[in-house]
């Protein structure tokens, strides 16, 4: 049934005070509540497409909009999740490389797992997948990147350093030389290995969960290249 519009308008005007019989008011009346209804028609259409999205959630009567941008820490943005081996992987914290008393940076780390935690013990020890990503932002050539990396083995893992001797061998021989803006993937997968790759290439797999969990504590053990890098994985301030 169609509505009387002319009845609506001659209403409001009485309550406003008006004149009932301008018509040049009811033109104006009709066209302002038109624009009005338009509005509202176009914001309904947009929540209903966000919350379609995901962007909008509704909780205990409150509006929440989801992040549109990554994690960013000197500059560097990396994604909040990432997807391997059919897993979704959430960013646990993220930091930054530093060498020197100069504080030069290196590179970005961001860490990924499964199920997130500040516990560096909880993560080394965890059976779930993990990923350091590395985004670099100064060229390094392998061997000062392979002499990092054994010197965290030495410092974090001392006591299995001479039994994976030969599968740290095996992962320095596959680091080539590095370029700023490359990704470094370092996966660790339960009950399959390390993986290695750069660029999205990968480079090498090395067996074995005592290996992963050996590499992570370069990062996350009692000696991390920098203070600052460790709280930032385990989600502390970039």
């Amino acid at each position: 049934m169609q509505r009387d519009h002319s009845f609506t308008v001659r209403s409001f005007k009485r309550r406003q005070g008006c004149n009932p019989s301008d018509t040049t008011e009811d033109q104006n009346f009709l066209a302002s509540r038109r624009r009005l209804f338009s509005r509202r028609g176009a914001l309904g259409a947009f929540c209903s497409s966000a919350v379609a999205l995901g962007l909008i959630s509704f909780s205990a009567g409150s509006l929440w909009v989801e992040p549109a941008e990554a994690k960013s820490c000197g500059g560097v943005s990396l994604p909040d999740t990432v997807d391997k081996n059919g897993k979704t992987l959430r960013l646990n914290g993220i930091g930054i490389r530093e060498w020197g008393f100069i504080k030069l940076d290196l590179y970005v780390a961001g860490l990924y797992v499964e199920r997130t935690s500040n516990d560096p013990k909880v993560l080394l020890k965890s059976d779930q997948i993990r990923q350091m990503s590395l985004r670099l932002v100064r060229d390094i050539d392998a061997q000062k990147m392979n002499n990092a990396l054994d010197n965290g083995f030495k410092k974090n893992a001392p006591s299995r350093y001479e039994s994976l001797k030969p599968r740290i061998e095996r992962f320095r021989a596959a680091v080539p030389d590095l370029k700023s803006g490359q990704l470094i993937e370092i996966t660790m997968i339960p009950g399959k290995g390390t993986e290695l790759a750069v660029q999205g290439k990968v480079k090498v797999m090395i067996e074995g969960d005592d290996f992963a969990e050996s590499l992570l504590a370069i990062w996350l053990g009692p000696s991390p290249p920098n203070a600052g890098l460790k709280k930032g994985l385990l989600g502390g301030p970039c």
